[in-house]
């Protein structure tokens, strides 16, 4: 087994971060699927279709209830997919416009016909009613439905990767092993890596032919940091010609390891 030696470490400013990140190759991207263990928009979808057409009280308070959280788990999913933890515990409202900030359109009757109602119904003791919960159902449906491309790309680990490595898979046992053979060379130059799977989750730029990583904790960027290095990551999938292949947490996890990073 290949384990390289230690990197050069080396803490940077995020803006100064930023201007090495957007000089990265864009088009090839390494992913990973964040939320797979999460309940799916989808399934909240469904149980809201269900307590619509109950169509007493409880079965159209479940209907606003869940259309909410149908909408409000799509756009968590996109947030946690471009790494904007730190808007994790947020308002609605400030996700929806940082989403939009990075060109994830999101609607405002979400908010009005969606969230809303929903707060109002837990908060206010507002009772159900079959016209807000059709509301809340069919724009939930039609948002979903919208957005069903972008959260279908996942979350962008490693841009313009650098790595000689091997990956296979055991499909008897479900076994999965890693391998690392060194840096490429020449022209491929540096990689962005996001070391999200280990405490404090943070950005890097890999130069391993040089045996140098520059590096921010993700918990160090500003708000308007933060969007700026998702746009850089949303750019890769605006490019015509662009290649990307998923892979397991297990090895990014694994790759980090070996590699020295």
């Amino acid at each position: 087994m290949h384990i390289a030696p230690g990197l050069s470490r080396t803490e940077v400013a995020a803006q100064d971060f930023l201007t090495a990140a957007r000089a990265i190759r864009a088009n090839n991207a390494h992913t990973c699927s964040l939320n797979h263990h999460w309940t799916k928009p989808t399934t909240y979808l469904e149980w809201a279709r269900r307590g619509f057409s109950d169509a007493d009280d409880y079965g159209l308070a479940n209907a606003i209830t869940y259309a909410k959280r149908a909408a409000c788990c799509r756009i968590d999913r996109l947030i946690h997919n471009y790494h904007l933890q730190r808007l994790h515990r947020a308002s609605f409202p400030q996700k929806i416009q940082t989403l939009e900030r990075i060109g994830i359109n999101i609607p405002s009757v979400i908010q009005e016909l969606i969230i809303d109602p929903r707060n109002e119904l837990e908060h206010d003791y507002v009772p159900a009613d079959a016209d807000t919960a059709r509301h809340a159902l069919d724009i939930a449906t039609l948002f979903l439905t919208a957005t069903d491309s972008v959260d279908s790309q996942e979350s962008i680990i490693a841009l313009n990767v650098n790595m000689l490595y091997g990956h296979a898979f055991n499909l008897k046992n479900g076994e999965e092993r890693v391998t690392f053979n060194g840096w490429s060379k020449g022209a491929t130059g540096t990689m962005l890596f996001m070391d999200i799977f280990a405490e404090p989750q943070t950005a890097k730029i890999v130069d391993g032919e040089h045996q140098e990583v520059r590096y921010v904790e993700l918990a160090k960027f500003t708000r308007q940091e933060a969007i700026e290095l998702a746009s850089i990551l949303r750019g890769h999938y605006s490019l015509q010609n662009r290649g990307s292949s998923g892979a397991s947490q297990f090895f990014y996890t694994e790759i980090k390891r070996l590699a020295g990073l």
